[in-house]
């Protein structure tokens, strides 16, 4: 997770709402940036994540399930990644080290 925002489904309105926005989209944009640049891209938090919902989209997919989210899975090679960090890496063309 870059940060952490109110921009849930049940929260909208803040959607439209022009300050809300402008606040809100610099400071993510700022996280995304420093992320970008950033040579450590995960943690034993995001590792962790990763491997239980790797688990969970493979088990669906296998299972036939045509959806989006094991699809997208799928598709974005996150199924046939190592880990979150393999993944990041081999996404932003990177060599693993």
């Amino acid at each position: 997770m870059i940060a952490k925002r109110n921009a849930a489904s049940h929260y909208p309105e803040q959607l439209f709402q022009k300050q809300w926005m402008q606040e809100n989209c610099e400071k993510i944009a700022t996280l995304v940036n420093k992320f970008w640049k950033n040579p450590q891209y995960s943690n034993k938090n995001l590792e962790s994540h990763f491997a239980i919902y790797k688990k969970i989209m493979n088990c669906r997919y296998e299972a036939g399930d045509i959806s989006f989210e094991p699809l997208f899975w799928k598709k974005s090679e996150m199924l046939d990644s190592k880990n979150f960090s393999e993944y990041v890496k081999k996404y932003k063309h990177l060599p693993i080290i």
